[in-house]
């Protein structure tokens, strides 16, 4: 521009600007608004501004000559930063950048209207609709910030105006993969073959948190239906309703887990009861897998290359039924073990071999679209479950047979011919939950995960399953290697269940979960 033009009072643009980015205030008389890949040269003389030269390459100021260059200021052997403009050429109002100015690092006075945020450092969708400023669209953009200290403080300002009423509305049904991993940790202390001192107390401690945690999910279930409804789309929603079968996957647990530390110190009375709770679960989850999986099927569309182990969660709860039937039946009548070890038994294949076909999904995916992205990979370990819980069913149930049905007694089986097909076909299967395991733990080591997302558990539950499954194998072949090995292998476990809880504990307090738009209740 030139110098009558400049001295109206109006800011020179930033040499990086072109005209369809200044506001109609600033633009020149008589332009218009150009793409922003036009340069001067690409405008008709009527447009152009006065003695402005057309030039071939993005004007800067140095290319001009003394006449058409806008007064006060001086030439630059790059592109011109604010940064580097003194005070009395810089543009008043105009504070100075970092870097290159973007439109996203000035505030609201100085950036033209209409300009949207650039990407910078953090991302869009950690905001949410309501605190996103508006004429920014969603999408893989970074907000701007300039230090750590300002995107410290500009958290803490957005999470302020989210109250934890709203955020209740996002306590979505994966949280119950908290009381999961904690009961499995239970079960696995109380399944150690070398045992240490004040095992059995330290084991009904870590029992006892999972009745805490399962009393305070329940209730935050509750209290989020009760104050924002949506029970219904909960259990229907693509992703959220997948984590609906988590639910009775922690009840699966806390059964095992009253059996092998409560049935001890409580007969008769106690007996019974947990008989009655296990046909309940065996007809409710049988029912669940049908009902939801049909749903599934009319309702929704998943692609392949979206893929994911969640899709195994909804027949997971009934092929757990093999495993809690394996802990009860020999603390059974003969006729009550029988029965419960045979449903056990069938649920467990039904599971397994359902799992097997959607493992051939998995490996399709996988080989079409390649790992899933780094936040989600530590849900790989969801397919380490099936298998590892099937060879644990299948020592458990081979063991738990009374011996009056044994040939010896009487009987019709050949009870240690069963044993021993139930230890061949164990070994088989954890094969499978070793293969599985060496996938995820690759995947993850590769590209680790920084973001905290709740499918993290997966790193839990499933290993506890393969640790028990490993050490019953151990047992069965009495190998003190593998026994020790085994032992390594819990501790292990227990670092990494230290290790997400801490994670989980920080994502909260920091809104990366329990927050609108980052959990699985988020719409795609």
């Amino acid at each position: 521009m030139d110098k009558e033009t400049d001295s109206s009072g109006k800011q020179p643009v930033p040499t990086s600007m072109t005209l369809d980015t200044t506001d109609k205030e600033t633009q020149p008389s008589g332009s218009q608004p150009v793409p922003a890949s036009m340069t001067l040269n690409s405008i008709d003389k009527e447009t152009r501004p006065s003695g402005a030269q057309p030039v071939s390459t993005p004007m800067r100021l140095d290319s001009m000559d003394k006449e058409t260059r806008p007064s006060g200021l001086r030439p630059a052997s790059t592109f011109e930063t604010l940064g580097s403009v003194d005070k009395e050429t810089r543009p008043s109002g105009i504070r100075p950048a970092p870097a290159l100015v973007t439109p996203g690092s000035m505030d609201k006075e100085t950036h033209p209207s209409g300009i949207q945020p650039a990407p910078t450092l953090r991302a869009f969708d950690l905001i949410d609709t309501d605190t996103r400023n508006s004429g920014t669209q969603l999408g893989p953009a970074l907000l701007p910030v300039h230090s750590d200290a300002q995107t410290e403080r500009a958290r803490k300002k957005m999470m302020r105006k989210i109250t934890w009423k709203r955020r209740l509305n996002h306590f979505t049904w994966a949280w119950y993969t908290l009381a999961m991993s904690t009961g499995g940790l239970a079960l696995l202390i109380d399944g150690q073959h070398y045992k240490f001192p004040f095992e059995e107390h330290v084991g009904l401690a870590i029992f006892a948190l999972y009745f805490i945690i399962m009393l305070i999910l329940c209730s935050a279930m509750a209290l989020r239906f009760i104050t924002h409804g949506g029970f219904g789309n909960s259990i229907k929603h693509a992703r959220e309703g997948l984590f609906f079968p988590t639910f009775f996957l922690a009840v699966a647990v806390g059964i095992s887990g009253a059996q092998r530390y409560l049935a001890p110190h409580h007969r008769g009375l106690f007996q019974g009861t947990i008989m009655i709770l296990f046909w309940l679960y065996v007809a409710t989850t049988f029912a669940l897998a049908i009902g939801q999986y049909s749903f599934l099927f009319e309702y929704h569309n998943y692609g392949l290359q979206t893929m994911m182990p969640t899709w195994i969660l909804p027949i997971f709860p009934i092929m757990l039924s093999g495993t809690i039937a394996a802990n009860i039946a020999p603390t059974q009548s003969s006729s009550r073990a029988i029965s419960m070890i045979i449903a056990g038994f069938t649920a467990q294949i039904l599971g397994f071999a359902v799992s097997m076909l959607m493992y051939s999904h998995m490996l399709g995916r996988l080989m079409q679209s390649g790992l899933p992205d780094r936040e989600h990979r530590p849900g790989l370990f969801m397919n380490v479950g099936p298998p590892s819980f099937t060879a644990l069913a299948f020592i458990g149930l081979s063991n738990s047979i009374p011996m009056q049905f044994d040939y010896a007694y009487g009987g019709t089986y050949d009870i240690s011919s069963i044993r021993t097909a139930g230890v061949v076909m164990a070994v088989a299967v954890w094969a499978l939950a070793f293969f599985w395991l060496c996938i995820a733990a690759v995947a993850v080591c590769r590209s680790r995960p920084k973001f905290f997302r709740l499918g993290w558990w997966a790193m839990v539950f499933p290993n506890t399953g393969f640790v028990l499954a490993s050490i019953a194998i151990a047992k069965s072949i009495e190998n003190a290697i593998c026994l020790w090995i085994t032992t390594g292998l819990s501790a292990v476990i227990l670092v990494v269940y230290y290790h997400v809880a801490i994670n989980c504990y920080k994502a909260v307090r920091r809104g990366d979960i329990m927050y609108p738009g980052r959990d699985e209740d988020v719409d795609h």
